[in-house]
């Protein structure tokens, strides 16, 4: 049971149910910014409680969303407003980028 008890005497308290672990709540990113607890309803159910408000990928070079990706909503390479990288405005008036073979090293063409 999850009730904060060591219910069976062995020295563990609530084992298997991961109380105090990160968890990611009920939001639409994968960042685990909340906090397993025993569920006061049912002895036999855990809920992740603390998980801010669902964030959202700003394109930054970092993974905001926690999705393992990092800013995956843009596209650098047809996008005029980020040209090969986050806020790089191209300076051909067609929008291409063309990129080396060095990963983040793409320049606007």
């Amino acid at each position: 049971m999850c009730d904060g008890v060591d219910n069976n005497c062995n020295g563990d308290v609530d084992e298997g149910y991961h109380v105090g672990e990160a968890c990611d709540g009920p939001d639409r990113d994968s960042c685990a910014r909340g906090m397993i607890q025993c569920d006061p309803a049912n002895s036999l159910l855990t809920q992740c409680v603390g998980d801010a408000p669902e964030t959202l990928e700003v394109c930054n070079g970092r993974d905001d969303n926690c999705d393992g990706r990092i800013d995956e909503n843009w596209d650098f390479n047809n996008d005029v407003a980020n040209c090969g990288g986050c806020n790089i405005v191209c300076s051909n008036p067609h929008g291409t980028a063309t990129s080396s073979s060095a990963p983040g090293s793409a320049r606007p063409s």
